[in-house]
C-alpha cells in the first residue's frame, strides 16, 4: 500500500490496481494539467493539479464506503452480492480515472472541442480510462467506466451519483480545493455532515437532518462561481487563451484530434501525442505559432485584455459565434481581427433541468427546494439566470473612450442587452 499526503484531507492510500492506474501515463499526466487553468492570474496560489484533485475524490470515496457500507450492501441488493474488496476497487478507481480527459488548463479550450469534434472531457477521459484498464488487472473495466463517466444502470448509476451527483464527491472536493488554493473562504462546506447524512438506496438522498450541510455545498458552488471561477480577470486570460489556441488550431499549427476519443481508442500514436499535450506542451506549441505568439506572451507577461464593458445578454451566443463577433467588431475599429474578445459566462447554482437533491423526512421523499427557502431561492434564481457578456479590449486601447464606445455599441447590436439598465462599464 502507498500513503499519499495531500492538502484537505491529510492522508490518501492507494493500493493494488488502484496504484497501478495511478502510476499509469495517463494519469501521472495530471501532475502537468492545472486544476483552475489560468485562475493564477488572480489568485497566485491556484497552481494545483488535477492530479491532486483526483486523489482527493478517491480518498471522499473511500470515506463514502467506511461510512456507509453496512447499509448500502443492505439497501442495495445489486451492491450485496459483491465482496467490499470488489466495490472499494471500481469506485476507487472511477474517483482516480473520472478526471483523466482533461485537456491542458482544463475547461479552458473545452468550447472549442465542442465545437471541433463534438466532444467533452467526459468523452475523452471514458476514451483514455479504457486504453489505462486495459493494461491493469482490474476486476470489473466496465463498472468503472460506467460509474467514472456514467450514466451507468442500476448499482453503477448510484456509485456515479457518488461522484458526480449535485452533492457528489468530485463536487465536495473541488469546492474545499480551489477555496483552499485561491486563498478564498467561499467554498467553506460542512464536508464530514455532508458524507455523514448521505444514504444511498435506489439513489442518493439525504437525511432529513443533513438540509443544512446539502444548503452549504450550493451556497459554496454560488460564491465560487462568481468570485473565482467566473472573475472577469481569470476570464480575461480563459478568452486569450482560447483565442490563441483558436488561430494556431485554424491554420493546422494545432492538432485538436489529439482529443479525438475514437482515435485514441485506435491509435498507438494518438495517444501518445495525448500524453504529450500537457499546459507546458500547449503554451510552447502557441509560442511558435506566430498569430498566437503575442497572446500567449501577454499571458505570460500578465498583460492581460482589459473588460470595458459587462451586461445581461439576451440570449446564450455560441462559442463560434462570440469568436466570429469578435474577429469583425476588432477588424472593424481596430483593423486587426485579435484587438477585442468576447466572453459569456453563465452561473447555474442548482441546475433545474437536472434531477433535484432529494431530502428522507418524515413525510417522505421530497425534494431539497421544497424544504430549504435558501435552495428555493437559488433554483429561481437558476430557471431565470441569463448570461453575462463582457467586452475585452488590448490593454492599450482601454483608455481610448471614443474607440471603446463604438466596439461596445457594435457588440451589442450583435448581442442585445437582455433590458434597459443591465449594461456595465469599466
Amino acid at each position: 500500500m502507498r500513503v499519499i499526503r495531500i492538502p484537505v484531507h491529510g492522508f490518501v492510500e492507494v493500493d493494488g490496481a488502484c496504484e497501478k492506474v495511478l502510476d499509469s501515463p495517463e494519469v501521472q499526466r495530471l501532475r502537468r494539467v492545472r486544476q483552475l487553468g489560468l485562475a493564477e492570474l488572480v489568485y497566485p496560489g491556484a497552481t494545483h493539479t488535477r492530479l491532486e484533485h483526483s486523489l482527493g475524490v478517491k480518498c471522499l470515496c473511500d470515506r463514502v464506503l467506511e461510512i456507509h457500507w453496512e447499509r448500502l450492501r443492505r439497501d442495495v441488493p445489486e451492491v450485496g452480492r459483491f465482496s467490499r474488496d470488489y466495490v472499494e476497487e471500481v469506485l476507487g478507481l472511477a474517483g482516480l480515472l473520472h478526471d483523466v480527459g482533461h485537456p491542458p488548463f482544463s475547461h479552458v479550450p473545452e468550447p472549442l472541442l465542442e465545437e471541433e469534434l463534438g466532444v467533452d472531457h467526459e468523452d475523452i477521459g471514458a476514451a483514455v480510462a479504457r486504453v489505462v484498464l486495459e493494461r491493469v488487472d482490474v476486476m470489473d473495466p466496465e463498472a468503472v467506466v460506467e460509474i467514472a463517466f456514467g450514466p451507468g444502470e442500476g448499482w453503477t448509476r448510484l456509485l456515479h451519483q457518488v461522484i458526480a451527483g449535485d452533492l457528489g464527491v468530485d463536487r465536495l472536493d473541488y469546492l474545499v480545493r480551489d477555496s483552499l488554493h485561491a486563498g478564498v473562504e467561499y467554498g467553506r462546506i460542512e464536508l464530514d455532515r455532508v458524507l455523514h447524512t448521505l444514504e444511498l438506496g435506489e439513489r442518493v438522498t439525504v437525511h432529513g437532518k443533513g438540509v443544512e450541510a446539502a444548503e452549504s455545498v450550493l451556497v459554496a458552488r454560488y460564491h465560487m462561481y462568481r468570485t473565482v471561477y467566473f472573475h472577469k480577470t481569470c476570464r480575461a486570460g480563459d478568452a486569450m487563451l482560447l483565442r490563441a489556441i483558436r488561430l494556431a488550431a485554424d491554420d493546422g499549427h494545432l492538432d485538436l484530434r489529439a482529443f479525438d476519443p475514437k482515435r485514441l481508442l485506435r491509435k498507438e500514436d494518438a495517444m501518445s501525442a495525448f500524453l504529450e499535450m500537457d499546459d507546458c506542451k500547449l503554451m510552447h506549441e502557441l509560442l511558435e505559432h506566430p498569430e498566437s505568439r503575442e497572446l500567449v506572451e501577454g499571458l505570460r507577461a500578465r498583460r492581460l485584455y482589459k473588460c470595458v464593458a459587462e451586461y445581461k445578454a439576451s440570449e446564450e451566443p455560441a462559442h463560434g459565434e462570440l469568436m466570429r463577433w469578435a474577429e469583425e467588431v476588432s477588424e472593424e475599429h481596430l483593423g486587426d481581427p485579435n484587438g477585442v474578445l468576447l466572453d459569456s459566462s453563465k452561473i447555474v447554482p442548482y441546475d433545474p433541468s437536472s434531477d433535484e437533491v432529494i431530502v428522507r423526512t418524515e413525510d417522505g421523499e421530497v425534494p431539497l427546494s421544497e424544504v430549504s427557502d435558501l435552495v428555493r431561492t437559488l433554483r429561481e434564481r437558476a430557471e431565470r439566470e441569463i448570461p453575462t457578456l463582457r467586452v475585452y479590449v488590448r490593454p492599450e486601447i482601454r483608455d481610448d473612450e471614443e474607440v471603446v464606445r463604438r466596439i461596445v455599441e457594435d457588440v451589442k447590436s450583435a448581442v442585445p442587452p437582455a433590458g434597459e439598465g443591465s449594461l456595465r462599464t469599466s
